[in-house]
């Protein structure tokens, strides 16, 4: 009921976006160098504002740096002996788990052995195949008079 009554409504609505479209971009044209004037007249003004504050606020940064990096220096320690303390535990799971994400991974890049071979089909070498010795010495025994194709 509602899908049918707004898509009813819409070529009316439409329209009516339609007609008023040109007089809502000319409004807002007429408006727009008016609005522009008055950011151009402040502009100055709030950059004046933004240079005179700046040496301020440069000078509280400035002052609460040597306190940030105090206490940086003061809790790194802390931090660095707590990764060392927990080194060599992450680093034994690691060690437990790389036997095993290898293996997925030389699985995934080589394919399982189980999806190549069944228990019916061995797959087959690629390529020509090779002749045995015996055939290879009686080629080259022949004379080329008597020479035939094996």
């Amino acid at each position: 009921e509602g899908l049918e009554e707004v898509t009813e409504k819409l070529p009316e609505g439409l329209e009516e976006v339609t007609e008023k479209l040109p007089e809502g971009l000319e409004e807002v044209a007429e408006k727009l160098p008016e609005g522009l004037e008055k950011v151009a007249e402040k502009l100055p003004e709030g950059l004046e504002k933004v240079a005179e504050k700046l040496p301020e606020g440069l000078e509280k940064v400035t002052e609460k740096l040597p306190e940030g990096l105090e206490e940086v220096a003061e809790k790194l320690p802390e931090g660095l002996e707590e990764v060392t303390e927990k080194l060599p535990e992450g680093l034994e799971k690691v060690a437990e788990k790389l036997p095993e994400g290898l293996e997925k991974v030389t699985e995934k890049l080589l394919g399982s052995k189980q999806n190549k071979k069944t228990k019916n089909h061995q797959t087959k070498p690629l390529g020509k195949p090779k002749k045995n010795q015996n055939q290879i010495h009686q080629r080259h025994s022949q004379s080329s008079r008597n020479y035939q194709p094996i």
